[in-house]
């Protein structure tokens, strides 16, 4: 029967009862009643009937169920167009919490409603006024009115104007809470992802559960307003929530309802009413796997700006009520997804061996900047991802002013602030002789003969850094304080606003901590501080800061040292020695580095539910760190509890690494081989963490395989194989 059926037209004992429950005997009121209580979905005559039947005997003023009543969610919402209320057939929703019917009363118009919610209990007087209106009163308050929602009219027809501007972002951290229901989903875990706070690179990923009836909770410590997505391909859930520190919300799944309670709401209930093209500027065009040249990219990203704001423009035509916060918010969103594209084209740079980008992309990126506000409103990866990949352009333009791949006064200053690298004294004389010339010709870079001896100044002083065994260990270190610090004097002399050279200095000294999972220098961090003034963004910092200061950990005899392949150099003998122990079981080879992300998010993701599936199997994995510091080393692995009887870690020297290298890497980091039960190489190219099934199916396959006793390494089978 049509949702829409006159009440004429019901079975004769549906329609005398639906107007004996009805204080309104009009047409359209008896029609309103009958879809309100779900006769309508009934597919019988009889079992319509009977439905009403019962109604009548359960609603006759006895405590009962209130949704024995009205099996559908009734929504109610408050003066701000905001949902304040919801009764569902076996619970209700108010303050952001679901509530358990104690007890309902019911006489004539009013009903008497007694809530309970854990230990917490209130009474709600409610009396419907209208069709569409209702009063209640809590705990015998002053009673409020409410509008019925109607999902067929949307969320912006019950949204009043709103001009009060967005608040910037403070970057102080507090928790929101989430809590919610998704219907049929007992039991269900679904996954959680929002942005960080001045880290683009890990987007925080989290997983939530819910209970026996369908309800969840999520608690999410946020710095700033932050789009939250609760995401689940079974349950058919992907619903994104911008939410803010301190606040709590309710989210409903059910279909029929406005999705979302909360004081802070409205901006979430904008946002899902409007398309993508009206925020999103950054567009599918440039992005991989197609790789334009910097001219066709800015006329597509210019392009893209266009399409968001005659999108803005005709959703603020037909809805004149969007808030001041939606529109700012709309056009930030643009704006930041159009810098984060700029800033890839300017990153990419150096890569396509330009001396520098675009002018056009140069003055696109300076127009968007004065044009948003100096602190965003919300916490933006788009925003993080910009100043990450302009701090690098900025950087790679003043070293070709300066005509060297490095500044060799800092990378002096650096050395000296180590306190286990002492330089020889025919090194610090190559230092003394370099700094002199720059400082006395430093306009004289396109001089060739002044170029050619600085070259080769540097060219030495790189060789004899690089053979001091206390340099190569703090290489890492040493060259994350000079980035950081020479993107800071880069910071210095742009024309920003304080807070945005804030958030730049803050955003870059995250990178450095988050990179190498150690905490900065006393000096470096004092330094930093001393540039930022924003107590949010100073508590990020100090807390990440803390963090990673070092502590002893049980790593389960899995850190291995380089003593048993002391002083070789050959890739294949170390192998052979490093692999001997584990004879009779299948190796899987892991190359990373302490820098690599995709390595780590491998390492931290994915490698543990594959060696889950081959646990007390015959099976090892080897990692072998790149360029890779011993604390920075040492404190991913504890951080991600990569240890184990089945897992070894080695961070060889250098010039072993290398060797090692030559054999095992395929293009890239990460690379993965595997070798036989028998030592023998089997490849550099197989299936990596991710790729579990396929992964878990090969190495089973090699474990099926006889092994050979006293089997012995063939250098050329090493050699030899992909």
């Amino acid at each position: 029967m049509s949702k829409h059926t006159p009440i004429n037209r019901l079975p004769p004992c549906a329609a005398a009862i639906m107007r004996f429950l009805s204080p309104h005997k009009t047409e359209a009121a008896l029609q309103t009643r009958c879809r309100e209580l779900c006769l309508t979905g009934i597919s019988t005559a009889a079992a319509r009937s009977m439905l009403a039947l019962l109604l009548i005997l359960s609603g006759a003023g006895t405590a009962c169920p209130l949704r024995a009543q009205q099996p559908q969610a009734e929504c109610w919402m408050d003066d701000e167009g905001l949902w304040a209320w919801g009764f569902a057939e076996k619970f209700a929703i108010h303050d952001n919490r679901p509530w358990q019917y104690e007890s309902v009363r019911k006489d004539g118009d009013r009903r008497t409603l007694t809530l309970r919610h854990g230990d917490e209990r209130l009474s709600a007087d409610f009396r419907q006024t209208s069709d569409s209106t209702c009063t209640i009163a809590v705990d015998g308050g002053a009673p409020q009115a409410y509008r019925l929602w109607d999902s067929r009219k949307g969320i912006l027809s019950y949204l009043p104007a709103d001009d009060t501007p967005p608040m910037p972002c403070d970057y102080r951290t507090d928790t929101a809470i989430v809590r919610g229901y998704i219907p049929s989903a007992k039991h269900s875990r679904f996954e959680v992802f929002h942005d960080d706070a001045l880290d683009y690179v890990n987007p925080v990923e989290t997983s939530a559960q819910t209970d026996s009836a369908g309800f969840f909770e999520i608690r999410l410590p946020l710095c700033g307003r932050t789009a939250v997505t609760l995401y689940s391909v079974p349950l058919r859930v992907r619903r994104t929530l911008w939410l803010r520190p301190g606040e709590e919300y309710f989210v409903c799944l059910q279909r029929g309802t406005p999705g979302l309670m909360g004081a802070d709401s409205r901006l979430s209930l904008e946002m899902d009413q409007v398309p993508e093209r009206a925020f999103n500027a950054d567009p599918l065009s440039i992005q991989y796997p197609h790789d334009p040249d910097d001219s066709t990219a800015l006329c597509e990203i210019r392009a893209a700006l266009a399409r968001c704001e005659a999108a803005r423009d005709s959703m603020t035509a037909a809805h004149p009520n969007l808030s001041a916060g939606f529109r700012q918010m709309a056009v930030e969103n643009s704006g930041y997804t159009a810098l984060r594209a700029l800033g890839e084209r300017m990153y990419n740079t150096p890569r396509k061996g330009d001396e520098h980008t675009l002018p056009g992309i140069t003055r696109l990126t300076d127009s968007l900047l004065a044009a948003l506000p100096g602190t965003p409103s919300f916490v933006s990866g788009d925003y993080d991802s910009f100043w990450n990949w302009y701090a690098f352009y900025l950087n790679y333009l003043a070293n070709r002013k300066r005509g060297t791949a490095f500044d060799a006064g800092h990378l002096r200053q650096v050395i000296a602030r180590q306190t286990d690298v002492r330089l020889p004294d025919s090194l610090a004389l190559l230092f003394d002789r370099i700094e002199s010339l720059e400082s006395g010709t430093e306009n004289a870079s396109a001089d060739g003969t002044t170029k050619a001896l600085r070259d080769s100044l540097h060219a030495r002083i790189t060789e004899m850094l690089n053979r001091l065994p206390e340099y190569e260990k703090n290489v890492p270190d040493i060259w994350k304080i000079m980035t950081l610090q020479s993107y800071w004097n880069c910071f210095d002399a742009l024309p920003l606003p304080a807070p945005r050279k804030e958030y730049a200095t803050a955003q870059s000294a995250m990178k450095a901590l988050r990179q190498s999972h150690t905490p900065l220098p006393g000096y470096v961090f004092d330094e930093a501080m001393g540039r930022i003034r924003t107590p949010g963004l100073r508590g990020i910092l100090a807390r990440q800061q803390e963090a990673y200061r070092p502590t002893a950990f049980d790593n389960q005899g899995s850190l291995h040292s380089g003593d048993l392949v002391a002083g070789l150099t050959d890739g294949e003998e170390i192998l052979r020695r490093i692999l001997a122990p584990h004879r009779g079981k299948v190796v899987y080879t892991d190359i990373w580095g302490t820098w690599c992300g995709p390595c780590k998010n491998d390492m931290k993701n994915y490698a543990p539910t594959v060696k889950e599936a081959l646990k007390g199997r015959d099976v090892v994995f080897i990692y072998f760190a790149n360029q890779s510091s011993d604390a920075s080393w040492k404190q991913i692995i504890k951080e991600y509890g990569c240890v184990g009887p089945q897992t070894v870690h080695y961070n060889l020297p250098a010039a072993q690494q290398q060797a090692v290298e030559r054999i095992l890497l395929d293009k890239g980091y990460p690379s993965y081989g595997l070798f036989d039960k028998n030592g023998q190489f089997v490849t550099k190219e197989a299936p990596r963490p991710w790729e579990k099934d396929k992964l878990v199916r090969t190495i089973e396959e090699l474990l099926r395989a006889p092994a050979t006793p006293a089997a012995q390494i063939s250098p050329q089978g090493m050699a030899g194989q992909k």
